[in-house]
């Protein structure tokens, strides 16, 4: 995936991102001028209103954006890009009901499919049934990988192996 195939989706307006602000704590402070329709955290309630400084965000990509994720974010763990023709409101719903998942003994706990790291693991493993839940509305996710200074887009389809 090339910076260029970014730059198209972004102005095309296909393109979204889930952003970690645990690990990136400029994220809450941009995101948080997003108008509901561009995104927003993906936490609800009384866990955004008490951790939304540590919350996953989603947000439409646009040009400016894409800029400022890859100055400001781009050789840490930050999240993942989405290729979806989609609204916020059904990416929100559809990423918000993941955020939960359930061990082999039924115990929940927060599943953390947005960073790069835990995604390609767990894409590693999923069955197509599972990829395709993760996948939903979304035709692509990409994370970046590699050092600091030399890092890559690495795409996962919905039906392909990473």
């Amino acid at each position: 995936m090339s910076e260029a195939r970014l730059r198209l989706l972004a102005h095309d307006g296909a393109l979204w991102a889930i952003l970690d602000a645990c690990d990136a704590p400029a994220v809450p402070a941009r995101l948080r001028l997003l108008t509901p329709d561009k995104g927003g955290c993906l936490w609800s309630r009384e866990a955004r209103e008490k951790y939304w400084g540590v919350a996953p965000w989603l947000a439409k990509i646009d040009v400016p954006l894409l800029d400022w994720v890859h100055a400001t974010l781009w050789d840490e763990p930050w999240g993942l890009f989405v290729e979806a023709r989609s609204t916020a409101d059904a990416l929100r719903k559809h990423f918000r009901r993941l955020l939960i998942a359930e061990d082999g003994d039924g115990k929940r706990m927060y599943f953390r499919f947005y960073d790069p790291r835990v995604l390609r693991t767990y894409l590693r493993t999923a069955t197509p049934s599972e990829r395709a839940d993760l996948f939903g509305p979304a035709g692509s996710l990409w994370g970046v990988y590699g050092e600091a200074g030399a890092r890559e887009v690495v795409g996962f389809s919905r039906g392909g192996r990473p």
